[in-house]
């Protein structure tokens, strides 16, 4: 699917799920960095991430403020940030891209919605 393994921040404290996604991100050619926290997250996203997939539920911080710490650590602000939750209702999407997230998903997230999201924000340049 890529030429360069795509370098994905998967933030999430499910262990099986990070294993699920990792597997499906490997599958479809990516490099797979997994924080399950989101104190973790905003120490390991560093500018060579191409994509970070957030979790919104994490145990010590919220999705939305994860995402906001890593806007404002990060300088390539062009980083793709895809939130991962089981209640999409209109105000969480609001939420989530007031404080800097692109995109935000239903979980379970298929293998078909991961393609999706690879194909939207890296080949097509988000």
């Amino acid at each position: 699917m890529f030429t360069n393994a795509p370098h994905v921040l998967l933030i999430e404290d499910d262990l099986i799920v990070q294993k699920v996604h990792s597997i499906m991100l490997k599958c479809l050619g990516c490099y797979v960095e997994i924080a399950g926290t989101g104190q973790q997250a905003v120490a390991q996203a560093t500018d060579q991430c191409d994509l970070i997939l957030m979790d919104l539920g994490l145990p010590d911080l919220s999705g939305y403020e994860v995402t906001t710490q890593i806007r404002q650590k990060l300088q390539k602000k062009t980083i793709p940030i895809i939130v991962l939750t089981a209640f999409i209702i209109s105000e969480v999407k609001d939420k989530c891209l007031a404080t800097g997230a692109n995109g935000i998903f239903n979980k379970p997230l298929t293998k078909d919605n991961l393609k999706k999201i690879l194909q939207d924000h890296l080949l097509n340049g988000g």
